[in-house]
């Protein structure tokens, strides 16, 4: 048996391509391995095979360890386990006798460039890992993986940037990544600030030094230059406003440390901004769990959870998603102007703008390839379904369909919609079809419809967010007016693992260039919503059919 190459260390080495981390007794004669206890699935070349966890033993000879991803949430008995994904970086085996006759292999390892934090760098072995809540999905492209995959996560782990002297009062740690060219997006932590009342204003005891030597792709950018959002969002807003250095600000630990989640939203009513800058934040507390400070310590960690609150810096209503926030951070939500003079804080959180997400900037060129089954996306829909306490449903497998259309009440109506639904049912009459207006019902409510729904159908605009929280294999169709060209909503839908077909109303009123296609009423054939209609019930058949007979 040759060696495998994990990622890009060879180590036991058949070429690497993607893995799916799994628990599962096997038995691989056809290798000539039998293996016991723990294993792991890798696909190459579309064939699966695996190896195991944590001994195998080889009809040539004895396999007397295996070198394998670390396990990040094992019971004692490893009954149970999850790994991590992507490139697998591997920290013991140097010395693993392989049965092909070599003696050993010494994987080649990545140069690891030095965290540029306050004190010293920290190893990638001593490094925290991903939070345990994480749904792990297969290895797809660098594209994909460096946007929608955990490597987004590591990139900004790897990229902190310690802004202050060593000797001042207070330290500001940021850290970046570049999704689009021309834009580097951040976050930041802070520790020991001091709230001043009279000018309602964080103060930091912070003489700021000079950047380190960075190892990344782009340009880290100096203390006050970050990179502006839409509606006037993100760090750099929230540093030129709300934020002054002031090195006569003395240390101050408290033996509880707490937490200050510093947010202005770019609105309160639309729920994809709002789910986008929620999302952000939730990125922005994994990539800190999974750093480490100059004390060798995680800058958060999931029990600090409880010793945070997020304050809001806006003037926006509370709005529909408002309690999304107490997710990570159960102090009660409180705003700037309502803070009492006497507050005291210790470390806030600057956390990526919602215009940073990727969803907003990682769309895949026209030319290539989607990108599917988001770890990030899947992990954050999970989390919010389970804030509400709701189950995660597994995909349909009985011939029960049904179909939400979403109604839109004022703008981009779709003109006869209710006419060409009744069309629909006429050719489908098994399926259940149902309009709902989400703006009318709770976020709850909302939930609890989506995990019943098996196709959601709805012209391009926010109500298709919805459909991160379908159940897995659902069907997208979004009808779109015929000036945009907008693939969030395809993507959203790719990632989630859903099937996705669109199409384009018809020319006439909402194609004029003088009225803003936002207000515009949707005109579309009926022939055409019964063709695209008729194409992704099909599908969505007979994909069930396969999910059955699996």
């Amino acid at each position: 048996m040759r060696g495998f190459a994990l990622g890009t260390e060879t180590v036991l080495g058949t070429p690497y391509f993607k893995v799916t981390m799994s628990v599962v007794a096997v038995n691989a004669p056809q290798y000539s391995i039998n293996y016991v206890h723990m294993s792991i699935s890798i696909k190459r070349y579309g064939v699966i095979f695996t190896i195991g966890y944590p001994w195998a033993r080889s009809s040539g000879s004895d396999l007397t360890t295996a070198c394998i991803p670390r396990c990040i949430h094992c019971t004692d008995d490893l009954s149970e386990a999850h790994f991590l994904p992507g490139p697998i970086k591997l920290n013991a085996c140097s010395n693993v006798p392989i049965p092909n006759g070599n003696s050993s292999v010494s994987p080649t390892h990545e140069a690891t460039p030095q965290r540029p934090v306050v004190a010293k760098p920290h190893p990638t072995s001593a490094r925290p890992n991903l939070p345990q809540d994480y749904l792990l999905t297969t290895e797809e492209s660098i594209f994909c993986e460096n946007r929608f995959g955990t490597k987004y996560l590591e990139t900004l782990r790897d990229s902190a940037t310690a802004y202050c002297t060593t000797d001042s009062p207070s330290d500001i740690t940021c850290f970046h990544s570049q999704t689009t060219k021309g834009y580097v997006d951040s976050l930041c932590i802070a520790r020991n600030a001091i709230f001043d009342p009279t000018t309602a204003k964080f103060r930091l005891g912070c003489e700021l030094g000079m950047l380190p030597d960075s190892h990344q792709p782009f340009l880290v950018p100096e203390y006050g230059t970050f990179q502006k959002y839409m509606f006037d969002t993100g760090p750099r807003v929230i540093m030129d406003n709300w934020i002054d250095l002031d090195d006569t600000v003395e240390p101050n630990e408290l033996e509880t440390p707490k937490y200050t989640i510093l947010v202005k939203r770019e609105g309160s009513s639309n729920i994809w901004h709002s789910l986008l800058e929620i999302f952000s934040m939730s990125l922005t507390l994994d990539v800190l769990q999974m750093s480490q400070s100059s004390d060798s310590k995680p800058f958060f960690t999931t029990p600090d959870t409880l010793n945070t609150q997020v304050v809001l810096l806006d003037d926006h209503a509370d709005g529909p998603f408002f309690d999304l926030w107490s997710i990570f951070a159960k102090r009660p939500i409180r705003r700037l102007k309502d803070l009492p003079p006497n507050t005291s804080f210790e470390n806030i959180i600057l956390p990526l703008a919602g215009g940073s997400n990727p969803l907003w900037q990682g769309n895949p060129p026209r030319e290539g390839a989607s990108c599917e089954n988001s770890a990030l996306l899947r992990t954050f829909a999970h989390r919010v379904m389970d804030h509400y306490k709701i189950p995660p449903q597994q995909p349909r497998q009985g011939d029960d369909i049904t179909m939400t259309f979403i109604d839109r009440v004022e703008t981009r109506v779709l003109l006869n919609h209710t006419k060409y639904l009744e069309d629909v049912k006429s050719s489908f009459p098994s399926i259940t079809i149902q309009e709902v207006d989400f703006a009318a019902i709770s976020f709850k409510e909302q939930l609890d419809i989506l995990q019943q729904t098996d196709i959601l159908v709805g012209v391009h605009g926010a109500g298709l967010t919805h459909a991160m929280f379908l159940p897995p294999r659902s069907t997208v169709v979004e009808i779109l007016p015929a000036r945009v060209d907008c693939r969030v909503y395809e993507n959203l839908a790719s990632l989630s693992d859903h099937s996705y077909f669109s199409v384009r109303s018809s020319k006439g009123s909402d194609t004029s260039p003088s009225v803003d296609w936002h207000q515009q009423q949707v005109s579309l054939d009926k022939e055409r919503f019964a063709d695209v209609m008729g194409i992704a019930l099909k599908a969505l058949y007979n994909k069930i059919a396969r999910i059955h007979d699996n």
